[in-house]
């Protein structure tokens, strides 16, 4: 099985990029060049100060009155809503923000801090054009202390790295758009691992409802073996608790829920473990995002899912910073019908579309003339191809899991081989995680032999379909010489 490995070594194409045209935002309030030395940006109502050495280039930075975001925290929101951008991906030192507030302020204060995202594709020319034309927030809140009518805050450090081009993740840009303004009526609920910040008026037993999935979801992911009770333990120490924040947005569904990472790269067969310490920092500053509508009113599964599916994505991201690629948004959505019984797999989508869930395979897959990535809830985004080829392998994911439900240690292994691997990718991964010592799988062979000579990739959706018989077993042939 091991000759065919070599397969794996291909480029993986990444394409994502945010709008910064001046022209598409609303009024202009002030504008500056501001480099290494510092500057500011102020107009009557705020100021934005950046302390020397927090950039370590000069980069156009411009202040605008928002005209889109400016009810994502409804009655809560004692300011006007403004939108920066310019602002470098990676800072070195947390810059201030001042903004002037209207009535009074009761219970907990913060600036929101809410991170914009458009997504585009690659033109057949090159060119980068707009995906969809819609942009995602996801909140930050800062804690914020008040003087004389304005509320001061600091902006946390920006961890943002470029990786390497092989692995570059599909998040990575050098200028970020954000959302600055000040919120109050707010409270905190402390959980074991996490800081969930929310409205006054929600009910407590809601919060607490949300707290006990979070903390159920973390205890999850130790007996997988993902990460240690000691080691995070040790973690909240060291840089905290990561904090959901409870919008006053009202959005059910899928778009309620928002996870929104650092730029971060994977770790290397090279790293040990004192690297994993050294990106706490990162995992803390995961923004998670609900809803209010939805902890009022979604299903108590669906809330335990998306709990379940947060953490174990944020616990990957410490293995593999923003990276995305199909076994990561797979294994994600799994954790949802695994532990709540909520599952994504939709069977009769791939019809509707009119192509092979085995198009976006990473093995010798083909250089499309464009690609186009989509932000996704789970943290990160995803190529088109890739994501459809994520929900294709789905119950691909699922059979691993019920094939070996006495070795809870599956998905760290294929964690780990992912990362020692040649290649970096899923499949050579899990390949060396289920090793030689299961030849009782006769259609392991067969399957990874036509998986990585793209025997699969134009297969119809309906066809695989009648390939894969449930959920619960995949048959292939039997080439065992593969």
């Amino acid at each position: 099985m091991k000759k065919l490995l070599p397969l794996l070594l291909l480029p993986l194409l990444l394409i994502s990029c945010p709008k910064d045209d001046p022209d598409d935002f609303g009024e202009i309030l002030d504008e500056a060049e501001i480099g290494p030395p510092g500057g500011s940006l102020e107009s009557d109502g705020i100021i934005l100060t950046v302390p020397p050495g927090t950039f370590a280039g000069t980069h156009t930075v411009r202040l605008y009155s928002e005209e889109v975001f400016t009810d994502d925290f409804g009655g809560n929101t004692v300011t006007p809503v403004y939108r920066v951008t310019g602002i470098p991906s990676g800072t070195s030192a947390p810059m201030t923000v001042r903004i002037k507030y209207d009535g009074s302020l009761e219970e907990e204060s913060y600036i929101a801090l809410g991170e914009v995202s458009e997504f585009f594709k690659t033109g057949e020319d090159g060119g980068q054009i707009p995906e969809t034309g819609e942009e995602v927030t996801t909140y930050g809140l800062c804690p914020a202390t008040e003087s004389s009518g304005w509320l001061e805050a600091e902006i946390p450090v920006l961890y943002g790295e470029e990786e390497e081009e092989e692995l570059k993740s599909a998040l990575f840009w050098p200028e970020l758009s954000f959302l600055l303004y000040a919120v109050s009526d707010m409270n905190t609920h402390s959980a074991a691992y996490f800081k969930i910040r929310y409205p006054s008026g929600i009910s407590g037993q809601k919060i607490q409802q949300l707290a006990g999935y979070l903390d159920d979801a973390m205890q999850a992911c130790f007996d997988m073996k993902l990460t240690t009770k000691e080691g995070m333990d040790a973690g909240i120490q060291l840089s905290g608790r990561p904090t959901v924040v409870v919008t006053g947005k009202n959005l059910t569904g899928n778009s309620a829920y928002l996870v929104k990472m650092p730029r971060m790269g994977r770790l290397t067969k090279d790293d040990d473990g004192m690297v994993m310490f050294a990106r706490l920092p990162q995992y803390t500053g995961i923004k998670v995002n609900i809803s209010r509508s939805a902890l009022e009113e979604a299903p108590a599964n669906e809330l335990k899912a998306a709990c379940h599916m947060w953490v174990y994505r944020m616990v990957y991201f410490l293995y593999f910073g923003d990276h995305m690629d199909w076994f990561a948004y797979a294994s994600a959505l799994y954790m949802k019908e695994k532990f709540a019984g909520v599952t994504e797999y939709a069977p009769a989508f791939f019809p509707s579309v009119g192509m092979s869930p085995f198009r976006g395979m990473e093995a010798g897959k083909e250089l499309y003339p464009w690609g186009a990535a989509m932000a996704s809830n789970i943290g990160g985004c995803i190529l088109h191809h890739e994501k459809y080829h994520a929900i294709g392998m789905y119950p691909f994911v699922k059979y691993l899991d019920q094939r070996y439900a006495d070795d809870p240690e599956l998905y760290q292994r294929i964690i780990r081989e992912i990362i020692q691997s040649e290649s970096g990718k899923p499949m050579e991964g899990i390949i060396h995680a289920l090793g030689d010592a299961n030849p009782e799988y006769d259609w392991w062979p067969g399957f990874f032999e036509k998986y990585l000579t793209r025997g699969l990739a134009e297969i119809p959706a309906d066809q695989f379909l009648d390939v894969v018989e449930s959920l619960d077993r995949i048959e292939f042939d039997q080439e065992k010489d593969a």
